[in-house]
């Protein structure tokens, strides 16, 4: 049986209100966990270069929930 994929969006910390992170934790029935997740900004601690980042939730969880991650075990 296979499990809706987990998204969340928000904040990374109050002293960072404009950074946002976006991510997608899956797990796969055979126990393959594939987590994706992306800044709006070039890393942790970062200055934001944009008001969300480039992906949308949906393109992460299309990432996650790919067939493709079966293939490369």
């Amino acid at each position: 049986m296979s499990r809706a994929p987990v998204t969340s969006a928000g904040a990374l910390a109050a002293s960072l209100a404009d950074a946002v992170l976006w991510s997608v934790d899956t797990v796969r029935p055979d126990g393959l966990r594939v987590a994706v997740s992306e800044l709006n900004a070039a890393g942790y601690q970062q200055p934001i270069s944009r008001k969300t980042p480039v992906l949308s939730v949906a393109q992460l969880t299309a990432i996650a929930t790919s067939g493709t991650w079966a293939k490369l075990g």
